[in-house]
Protein backbone atom coordinates (compact mmCIF):
# COMPACT_ATOMS: atom_id res chain seq x y z
CA UNK A 1 0.00 0.00 0.00
CA UNK A 2 3.19 2.63 0.29
CA UNK A 3 4.20 2.19 -3.06
CA UNK A 4 0.18 2.10 -4.39
CA UNK A 5 0.43 5.47 -2.42
CA UNK A 6 3.10 6.99 -3.55
CA UNK A 7 4.07 5.98 -7.11
CA UNK A 8 3.11 8.05 -9.98
CA UNK A 9 -0.79 7.57 -10.50
CA UNK A 10 -4.29 7.32 -8.47
CA UNK A 11 -4.16 4.72 -5.87
CA UNK A 12 -7.15 2.50 -5.98
CA UNK A 13 -7.85 0.39 -3.47
CA UNK A 14 -9.93 -3.30 -4.05
CA UNK A 15 -12.96 -3.34 -2.38
CA UNK A 16 -12.17 -5.16 1.16
CA UNK A 17 -8.48 -4.26 1.03
CA UNK A 18 -9.13 -1.40 3.24
CA UNK A 19 -10.20 -4.00 6.09
CA UNK A 20 -7.17 -6.63 5.33
CA UNK A 21 -9.81 -8.78 4.11
CA UNK A 22 -8.61 -11.75 1.76
CA UNK A 23 -10.72 -12.45 -1.33
CA UNK A 24 -10.47 -16.02 -2.79
CA UNK A 25 -11.81 -17.97 -5.94
CA UNK A 26 -13.44 -20.74 -5.43
CA UNK A 27 -15.61 -23.10 -7.43
CA UNK A 28 -15.20 -21.09 -10.54
CA UNK A 29 -16.74 -18.06 -9.04
CA UNK A 30 -15.89 -15.41 -7.81
CA UNK A 31 -18.77 -14.50 -4.84
CA UNK A 32 -16.13 -14.75 -2.33
CA UNK A 33 -13.92 -12.26 -3.73
CA UNK A 34 -16.55 -10.00 -3.51
CA UNK A 35 -18.54 -10.46 0.04
CA UNK A 36 -21.57 -8.92 0.99
CA UNK A 37 -20.01 -6.66 4.09
CA UNK A 38 -21.72 -5.07 6.83
CA UNK A 39 -19.93 -1.30 7.22
CA UNK A 40 -21.34 -1.71 11.09
CA UNK A 41 -18.86 -4.19 11.31
CA UNK A 42 -16.08 -1.98 10.54
CA UNK A 43 -17.49 1.49 11.94
CA UNK A 44 -14.34 1.96 14.25
CA UNK A 45 -12.00 0.06 11.59
CA UNK A 46 -9.32 3.13 11.75
CA UNK A 47 -8.90 2.61 15.31
CA UNK A 48 -8.70 -1.44 15.56
CA UNK A 49 -7.75 -2.20 12.29
CA UNK A 50 -4.18 -2.28 11.13
CA UNK A 51 -4.81 -2.18 7.50
CA UNK A 52 -7.47 0.35 7.69
CA UNK A 53 -5.41 2.59 10.24
CA UNK A 54 -2.15 2.33 7.65
CA UNK A 55 -4.32 3.42 4.12
CA UNK A 56 -6.13 6.16 6.05
CA UNK A 57 -2.59 7.71 7.53
CA UNK A 58 -1.41 7.07 3.83
CA UNK A 59 -4.15 9.37 2.39
CA UNK A 60 -3.42 11.75 4.97
CA UNK A 61 -0.13 11.80 3.69
CA UNK A 62 -0.52 11.94 0.33
CA UNK A 63 -2.76 14.76 0.62
CA UNK A 64 -0.36 16.46 2.48
CA UNK A 65 2.56 16.10 -0.10
CA UNK A 66 2.30 17.73 -3.38
CA UNK A 67 5.04 15.79 -4.12
CA UNK A 68 3.33 12.34 -3.99
CA UNK A 69 0.76 13.48 -6.21
CA UNK A 70 2.28 15.62 -8.75
CA UNK A 71 5.91 15.47 -8.59
CA UNK A 72 8.70 13.65 -11.01
CA UNK A 73 9.28 10.16 -10.36
CA UNK A 74 13.67 8.88 -9.58
CA UNK A 75 14.29 5.24 -8.52
CA UNK A 76 17.55 5.41 -6.43
CA UNK A 77 17.78 1.94 -5.87
CA UNK A 78 15.61 -1.03 -7.26
CA UNK A 79 17.15 -4.95 -5.70
CA UNK A 80 14.72 -8.10 -6.17
CA UNK A 81 13.75 -7.49 -2.01
CA UNK A 82 14.18 -4.14 -1.47
CA UNK A 83 13.35 -0.39 -3.51
CA UNK A 84 14.07 3.02 -3.14
CA UNK A 85 12.73 6.06 -5.13
CA UNK A 86 12.26 9.59 -4.95
CA UNK A 87 9.39 12.20 -5.68
CA UNK A 88 10.06 15.41 -6.62
CA UNK A 89 8.24 18.86 -6.92
CA UNK A 90 9.38 22.49 -7.12
CA UNK A 91 12.72 21.37 -5.47
CA UNK A 92 11.16 19.59 -2.87
CA UNK A 93 11.82 15.72 -2.51
CA UNK A 94 10.10 12.83 -0.85
CA UNK A 95 12.12 9.94 -0.35
CA UNK A 96 10.07 6.12 -0.39
CA UNK A 97 11.99 2.80 0.96
CA UNK A 98 10.02 -0.46 1.44
CA UNK A 99 11.85 -3.53 2.12
CA UNK A 100 9.54 -6.90 0.96
CA UNK A 101 12.75 -9.32 2.59
CA UNK A 102 12.46 -11.30 5.85
CA UNK A 103 15.20 -9.47 7.08
CA UNK A 104 16.19 -5.87 7.53
CA UNK A 105 18.22 -3.70 4.59
CA UNK A 106 20.36 -1.18 4.95
CA UNK A 107 20.34 1.46 2.21
CA UNK A 108 22.61 4.66 1.27
CA UNK A 109 21.53 6.94 -1.70
CA UNK A 110 21.82 10.29 -2.29
CA UNK A 111 19.42 12.85 -1.29
CA UNK A 112 18.23 16.65 -1.87
CA UNK A 113 20.12 18.92 0.22
CA UNK A 114 18.43 18.93 3.47
CA UNK A 115 19.83 18.67 7.13
CA UNK A 116 17.44 16.06 7.83
CA UNK A 117 14.34 13.84 6.77
CA UNK A 118 11.65 12.54 8.87
CA UNK A 119 10.08 9.51 8.05
CA UNK A 120 6.18 9.85 7.90
CA UNK A 121 5.18 6.49 9.32
CA UNK A 122 7.16 5.98 12.51
CA UNK A 123 8.40 9.94 13.25
CA UNK A 124 12.34 8.42 12.67
CA UNK A 125 14.46 11.28 11.80
CA UNK A 126 17.58 10.56 9.55
CA UNK A 127 20.37 13.41 9.55
CA UNK A 128 21.81 13.95 6.21
CA UNK A 129 25.45 13.78 5.20
CA UNK A 130 27.51 15.08 2.03
CA UNK A 131 23.70 14.65 0.40
CA UNK A 132 23.39 11.15 1.05
CA UNK A 133 21.31 9.34 3.77
CA UNK A 134 21.47 6.12 5.21
CA UNK A 135 18.72 4.13 6.19
CA UNK A 136 17.94 0.63 7.88
CA UNK A 137 14.63 -1.12 6.66
CA UNK A 138 12.98 -3.36 9.34
CA UNK A 139 11.78 -6.84 7.27
CA UNK A 140 8.65 -6.55 5.25
CA UNK A 141 8.21 -2.34 5.91
CA UNK A 142 8.41 0.90 4.17
CA UNK A 143 8.60 4.12 4.79
CA UNK A 144 7.89 7.34 3.32
CA UNK A 145 10.59 9.94 4.30
CA UNK A 146 9.86 13.68 4.56
CA UNK A 147 12.19 16.47 4.36
CA UNK A 148 12.70 18.95 7.28
CA UNK A 149 10.05 21.72 7.66
CA UNK A 150 7.66 19.94 4.92
CA UNK A 151 6.24 18.70 7.98
CA UNK A 152 3.32 19.95 9.53
CA UNK A 153 2.99 21.17 12.85
CA UNK A 154 0.22 18.71 13.78
CA UNK A 155 1.61 15.70 12.38
CA UNK A 156 2.02 12.86 14.84
CA UNK A 157 3.74 9.32 13.23
CA UNK A 158 1.87 6.11 13.06
CA UNK A 159 1.55 3.86 16.14
CA UNK A 160 3.49 1.09 15.01
CA UNK A 161 1.55 -1.14 13.11
CA UNK A 162 2.23 -4.91 12.14
CA UNK A 163 0.63 -6.54 9.09
CA UNK A 164 1.64 -10.50 9.03
CA UNK A 165 2.47 -11.38 5.34
CA UNK A 166 0.26 -14.57 4.18
CA UNK A 167 2.25 -17.38 3.61
CA UNK A 168 -1.15 -19.12 2.20
CA UNK A 169 -0.98 -20.31 -1.76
Amino acid sequence: HIMLYTLPGIPSIYYGSEFGIEGRKERHSDDSLRPALNFDDYKNAVKSNPCTRLISTLGKIRQSSPALCYGDYKELELQTTHFAYERTLDGKSVIITVNNADNDVTMNFPCSNVKEYIGALSGEKISVSDSRIQVVVPANHGEIWLPEGSVDRSFTALESISIVKSTEA
